[in-house]
């Protein structure tokens, strides 16, 4: 690892927003763990249900880490071999034992770079904060009770499952005639609304 001067001094101190934008919306959505829930039905049999979705907090700091190190440290680091942006455990641990933000918020008492270390840990807090939001936006949908609930009921409603409920509808309706027909009442009329 290089001098952390030598490493500030190549440094990029703000990130356009539209790379800010593009990192986030990629890591944000790698950042769940998906919770598979089960709940016991009429015959104590488990039936599954939709899953919850948890924060990854250990993947949350690991892209966080790959962001700082690539978008504004300019540094090689190892990331996992299908993520560009995940740094691996080790890689992490490296950099992190080495507290290279505290390294740069040290570096404010250099004066040539002060400028750049206060400004490059405020655009990098607002990176945090972007992914953040978006972490917790995505978490707050995906385990929305009412989005849960129709993907139960989607779950549930197969062909198979609509064939039967027509058939039994079909079935209840012969035997309500058949009921009104014994019993002298009048037969169901089909209701056509007005054109």
């Amino acid at each position: 690892m290089e001098s952390i001067e030598k490493i500030m001094q190549e440094a990029e101190a703000y990130v356009p927003i539209s790379k800010k934008a593009e990192f986030v919306h990629y890591c944000a959505e790698r950042c769940f763990d998906k919770l598979n829930i089960t709940a016991a039905s009429g015959n104590d049999t488990l039936s599954a249900m939709p899953p919850m979705w948890k924060e990854n907090s250990e993947l949350k700091a690991r892209y966080m880490m790959g962001g700082l190190l690539k978008l504004y440290l300019k540094q090689e680091a190892q990331t996992d071999e299908n993520d560009e942006w995940l740094l691996t455990e080790q890689e992490y641990d490296r950099w992190a034992a080495a507290h290279i933000l505290n390294q740069i918020e040290r570096m404010k008492s250099n004066a040539s770079l002060r400028d750049k270390c206060f400004d490059l840990l405020q655009d990098y807090k607002t990176l945090e904060k972007m992914l953040n939001t978006e972490v917790y936006g995505l978490i707050r949908a995906m385990n929305d009770s009412v989005s849960r609930i129709i993907a139960q009921i989607q779950a549930s409603t197969t062909p198979e499952s609509m064939k039967n409920a027509m058939a039994q509808l079909e079935q209840s309706k012969k035997d309500y005639e058949k009921y009104m027909k014994e019993s002298g009442k009048a037969k169901i009329q089909e209701v056509i609304p007005d054109a």
